[in-house]
Order: C-alpha cells, then sequence, then structure tokens
C-alpha cells in the first residue's frame, strides 16, 4: 500500500517513515458491481483510493435520478475532504464493475498529522 500511496499528488515526497506509518492506516474493501459505497448526504469519515476497477461519483438531478461528475479509475483518489472536515458528503458513490480500494479512515489521518507535523502541512497545503 506504501507504493501506492506515494504515487497520488496529495502523498508524494513524503518522507518513508511516515508513509509508511499512513499506509498502515489503510485497509482493503471490495465492492460488487453496482454496490453503493456512500451516499451523497452521508458523514463523510473515510478517504478512497481505486485499487482496481471504476467508480461513478453523482449527484442527484433536480428531476429526478442521478447525474455522473466522474468516473474514477485505478490509482485515483477521492473523499480527502473528511481529513479536513466531518461534512455531509457531495455526492454518491458507486462501483461499475468489481472494485477494490484502501480506505483511509480520517481521525487517525488526522492524528497521523499532528504526530507528523512537517509531512501533515505538506499534505494539508495539497488539500487547500
Amino acid at each position: 500500500m506504501h507504493d501506492i500511496l506515494s504515487e497520488l499528488p496529495l502523498f508524494a515526497g513524503l518522507a518513508e517513515e511516515p508513509l509508511a506509518e499512513l499506509a498502515a492506516l489503510g485497509r482493503p474493501r471490495f465492492l460488487a458491481d453496482g454496490e453503493r459505497l456512500f451516499a451523497e448526504g452521508e458523514l463523510g469519515e473515510e478517504v478512497f483510493v481505486v485499487l482496481d476497477g471504476v467508480v461513478r461519483i453523482s449527484k442527484r438531478a433536480a428531476v429526478g435520478g442521478e447525474r455522473t461528475l466522474a468516473t474514477l479509475k485505478t490509482g485515483a483518489m477521492f473523499g480527502e475532504a473528511a481529513i479536513i472536515d466531518q461534512e455531509e458528503r457531495s455526492a454518491s458513490a458507486s462501483a461499475q464493475g468489481p472494485v477494490e480500494l484502501l480506505v483511509l479512515p480520517a481521525e487517525p489521518m488526522r492524528d497521523w498529522i499532528i504526530a507528523h507535523p512537517e509531512q501533515g502541512v505538506m499534505v494539508l497545503g495539497r488539500l487547500g
């Protein structure tokens, strides 16, 4: 997981040891085709990295149904706002085909930022 995180713009250039600690916070999650990861309006408490597959990000349409905002493929990261705040999700996420994710819980990530202030400032700066 460490190698995957080091390739993401948010974590690129972080020192080896803190990055390994961050990667250790993650856990895998698998979704079946069409399975919803989270719904618009739910509390955001996790950050996700697509390890394999495609995730559809969508928003409720005014007339009914949903409109696709983005299609995220292997290597994409989403839900980063959960690191800063625990706001409601502004969109929904669901699997298009089978999906493997890396799930990083936001609260331990915030603790990691406090424990590694130099690295944390770099990550927070990239979020802003």
